[in-house]
């Protein structure tokens, strides 16, 4: 979690960015291989925590290819912010009950929140980078 919000932090492009994005993709994959595993154990019960860590997973596979293909930057913001949505989502249904202030919350709340609040963040990214965007796009950053 705080390779990924530390990557959000940094300047697009910048050496620290590139390096905090790749801690937490290589972080979330692993993540992902030890739920998948964890999940087939107790699959009635852990399902969702599967579903989930695959859409997180695919979005950051999507997010660094994104990167890596010179797409949109757009597409990158986006994906990487979605995969990171659905970590924390993951995180809050599996563990939300036993946490302060989340446990006296409304069990939809887990699975509602880290959208409720990424999903503006990741559109006021978008609206506020648009200068970062273009010299991205045009290789004049790393």
């Amino acid at each position: 979690m705080i390779s990924g919000i530390a990557a959000m932090l940094m300047t697009k492009g910048s050496v620290p960015h590139v390096r905090f994005g790749s801690i937490y993709f290589w972080s979330l994959g692993v993540l992902f291989i030890t739920s998948a595993g964890l999940s087939a154990l107790r699959w009635s019960h852990d399902y969702h925590l599967f579903l989930l860590g695959t859409l997180a997973f695919s979005g950051a596979i999507l997010g660094r290819l994104a990167r890596r293909q010179s797409w949109k930057i757009d597409v990158h913001i986006v994906a990487m912010g979605s995969s990171y949505i659905a970590m924390l989502t993951a995180f809050y249904v599996d563990n939300g009950r036993s946490l302060p202030i989340w446990k006296d919350l409304p069990y939809i709340a887990y699975w509602a929140l880290p959208s409720l609040v990424g999903v503006p963040i990741i559109f006021w990214v978008l609206r506020r980078d648009r200068s970062v965007t273009l010299l991205y796009s045009r290789g004049l950053t790393r």
